[in-house]
């Protein structure tokens, strides 16, 4: 299956709603103490259009060659400078990397994370970096056989 990847189009959003769902339902599903059903078409496109004008945020989606969206992954561009406790550092921080289920485990999610550190390099970035939850063992798995190790934990404890 060829699949490219590419930077968002205007034309990719009515594809990316139900990815977008997708990523919502699995939180609540996941872990409903903390987070809503909070999936908004408008919320969505409203994002998008911010992402389209952005200098720092991005989304990359995966295409096959009829152009239908198989997943996306979005990222900022992020720095620190002159920080009482961290070094300077300039790093890309993944928000998101989501294939449709009916796609996983081709090497679609692999083609999108290696396009984004692609990024880090060519921008001549320190680091890309993102934060995982602990419910999400899959894309633990995914990240760790990419090289990524764990920098801290959060911990919570309920009442």
């Amino acid at each position: 299956m060829e699949i490219n990847i590419r930077g968002l189009e205007k034309s990719h959003f009515e594809q990316l709603y139900a990815l977008f769902d997708q990523i919502d339902n699995l939180h609540h599903d996941s872990i409903p103490s903390i987070f809503k059903r909070s999936f908004d078409k408008k919320g969505v496109k409203s994002h998008l259009e911010n992402i389209l004008i952005s200098k720092t945020h991005h989304i990359v989606v995966a295409v096959d060659k009829n152009e239908n969206v198989l997943g996306f992954g979005e990222y900022i561009i992020k720095s620190i400078e002159n920080h009482k406790v961290f070094e300077d550092k300039k790093s890309i921080n993944i928000v998101s990397i989501i294939v449709k289920k009916e796609y996983r485990c081709r090497g679609i999610g692999t083609k999108i994370l290696k396009y984004i550190e692609d990024q880090t390099t060519l921008l001549k970035l320190d680091s890309t970096e993102l934060m995982v939850w602990g419910f999400n063992q899959p894309a633990i798995k995914f990240y760790e056989s990419n090289g990524y190790e764990t920098l801290f934990k959060k911990l919570h404890k309920k009442r």
